[in-house]
């Protein structure tokens, strides 16, 4: 039993540990916020009808950093780097859960914080598989501190159902952790699994109907930390071998950032050209459109994590799946377009009867 135990790797170790010691955490977490009245408040634009507790982001951050500090020698000056910016963000994000920070002033702080681990060598120095073999250092820390700051305010965003963030959050970090494993790369390997195993504990109550949320004090530390294991991916070789199996680290983070970052790009866009600020709250994120063509909470959140698994599949898997993808990517797109036709009938069809009892 022990030999079995010792065969264990030690990544897989320490996502195992993580998510128990989420377990045990989170309850009492929740008893705390709802001693303290830190509740969640429904309002116009939120899916809740009654408070829950948030900052489930709390027990998240804690069992990641007794994970990693339980482990010493792969202490890395990276990883002391990337902790330490981390926890800069898990703090906004209390006070903000708290307080309501200014948007303006949560930036500064973004900023701030990617600035650290991007000064100090986990930025984006090249692009081989673009063309582009070098980049210029000052060009090199705009874009990646851009990059980062875009990345934690895209991951937010699509914290808006139950289970969504920390479910895409899961499916990001093990694929970064099994990126890093067959790298060689273990002191990051052991902080994605650890932080993949304690958002999977988080899942357990936070999956609809949710327990509690993770709130700002999850979001902003949890969207940093898949950044910078994004910009660290992307300076691991192109083409890392398993045996016969090739996996190209380039393709694996730009699958995992694409579904969060082309739905903020929208976002975005669509409210600077009505006018209004980029980091206005509004329903118009993919998981409300997901909602309006007529799915159910969870149902559309777990649209959203398969979108998210295919998407993944085309970056470890080979080019026969891609078949199988365009098709139910056109079943999906199928069927969101008929229940947004349907509920659009539906919405003329009230109209047109109102419009007719006002005239007779």
């Amino acid at each position: 039993m022990q030999s079995l135990f010792h065969s264990i790797p030690l990544p897989v170790k320490g996502f195992l540990a993580a998510i128990v010691l989420s377990l045990i955490l989170m309850p009492y977490i929740i008893h705390i916020i709802k001693k303290l009245k830190w509740l969640d408040k429904p309002d116009n634009r939120k899916l809740h009808k009654l408070p829950i507790p948030t900052m489930g982001g709390i027990a998240i951050f804690l069992s990641m950093l007794i994970i990693v500090l339980s482990r010493p020698s792969l202490f890395s000056f990276d990883i002391v780097l990337v902790l330490f910016s981390a926890s800069i963000l898990f703090v906004t994000g209390l006070l903000d859960d708290l307080k309501d920070l200014r948007p303006r002033i949560k930036l500064y702080i973004q900023i701030f914080a990617a600035l650290i681990p991007v000064i100090f060598g986990i930025r984006i120095d090249n692009l081989h598989e673009l063309g582009i073999d070098s980049i210029a250092l000052p060009i090199s820390f705009l874009i990646s501190t851009v990059c980062i700051v875009f990345f934690v305010n895209a991951f937010n965003l699509i914290d808006g159902l139950d289970g969504l963030a920390g479910g895409m959050a899961i499916i990001a970090l093990t694929s970064f952790s099994i990126l890093f494993y067959f790298a060689g790369v273990y002191d990051f390997c052991l902080i994605t699994a650890a932080l993949a195993g304690s958002c999977l504990g988080f899942l357990v109550f936070n999956f609809n109907p949710a327990r509690i949320f993770m709130g700002d004090t999850g979001s902003l530390f949890i969207g940093f930390l898949i950044a910078i294991f994004a910009l660290r991916a992307l300076q691991l070789p192109s083409a890392i071998f398993v045996d016969a199996f090739r996996i190209d680290s380039f393709s694996v983070v730009f699958a995992l950032v694409l579904l969060p970052s082309l739905d903020a790009v929208r976002v975005f866009s669509t409210r600077i050209g009505k006018g209004y600020s980029p980091f206005r709250p509004d329903k118009t994120h993919i998981h409300h459109l997901l909602l309006d063509a007529g799915m159910k909470h969870r149902y559309a959140t777990i649209t959203l994590y398969i979108t998210q698994i295919l998407i993944l599949s085309l970056a470890f898997f080979p080019p026969p799946l891609i078949a199988m993808e365009i098709i139910l990517g056109i079943f999906l797109i199928v069927f969101i377009l008929y229940k947004l036709i349907a509920k659009l009938s539906r919405g003329f069809k009230i109209k047109g009867n109102m419009k007719n009892i006002q005239n007779a």
